[in-house]
């Protein structure tokens, strides 16, 4: 008796030692295939991040746009430091002696010759009997 064989198609019938060699070549490829998806798979964030930033780097800036109106405008300027007149002057007398009192107020405009300040004579006078 005669052995008949029928090919169905997608179907492969191995047989031999061929047969273990092809199953591996197989295996080999499908195991290739999956670790390329693998890199592709860690590599497409990476690639969508990159395309999302081109993008968003080529739309123009969101501006506001606001109709000119005339208005009051009012400027505050705030700050510390020290101010100084433009000219002052230092102020000594001849004479020692207790301040007794003061006839000007710090900023009052003054001439020369005018009396600013009396200066007790207690102290002169003192030292005058001292020296007699």
């Amino acid at each position: 008796m005669t052995e008949e064989r029928q090919e169905v198609p997608g179907a492969e019938i191995n047989e031999g030692p061929e047969a273990g060699a092809a199953e591996a070549n197989q295996r080999r490829r499908g195991a290739k295939r999956r670790a390329a998806l693998r890199r592709w798979l860690w590599a497409l964030p990476i690639i969508a991040l990159v395309i999302f930033f081109v993008v968003r780097s080529r739309r123009p800036a969101e501006v506001e746009v606001v109709r000119p109106q005339e208005r009051l405008v009012v400027q505050t300027l705030t700050a510390s430091g020290r101010v100084e007149g433009s000219r002052e002057a230092d102020l000594s007398s001849d004479r020692t002696g207790v301040l007794v009192e003061l006839l000007v107020a710090e900023g009052d405009a003054v001439q020369a010759g005018d009396v600013v300040a009396r200066i007790s004579s207690e102290v002169e006078a003192a030292e005058l009997v001292q020296r007699l």
